[in-house]
């Protein structure tokens, strides 16, 4: 899980058609094993649950999902690369404020409904 917080200067809009034309695009050619991703847009002016809306200092909750520790390994092995960690950062920097990205590894639990 990663959140992403866009560059400075550029609006809402803008960031979510780059990240969704380019980005996105340039992940899902990139990254081996990918078996879900997903891109969750906050929207700051619409309070949820009766929470005040806030900006929470991202913009952008990002979620790849592997198979397996395997398959994410091999991932990360690949994003290390000289030529695939350029190609990333390079396109990075006309969409995030790089010095703010936080990653995650996290646990899922899903819960069945009736």
């Amino acid at each position: 899980m990663t959140l992403l917080k866009r560059k400075a200067g550029m609006s809402r809009e803008d960031f979510v058609r780059y990240y969704e034309s380019r980005h996105a695009v340039l992940a899902t050619e990139v990254v081996p094993g990918l078996t879900d991703y997903r891109r969750m847009y906050i929207d700051p002016g619409r309070p949820a649950f009766g929470m005040p809306a806030d900006s929470p200092g991202f913009d952008v909750i990002t979620t790849l999902v592997f198979a397996d520790a395997a398959a994410y390994e091999h991932a990360f092995q690949t994003l290390a690369r000289a030529d695939i960690a350029q190609r990333i950062a390079a396109d990075e920097e006309h969409l995030f404020d790089r010095t703010c990205i936080k990653a995650y590894i996290v646990d899922e639990y899903v819960s069945e409904l009736p």
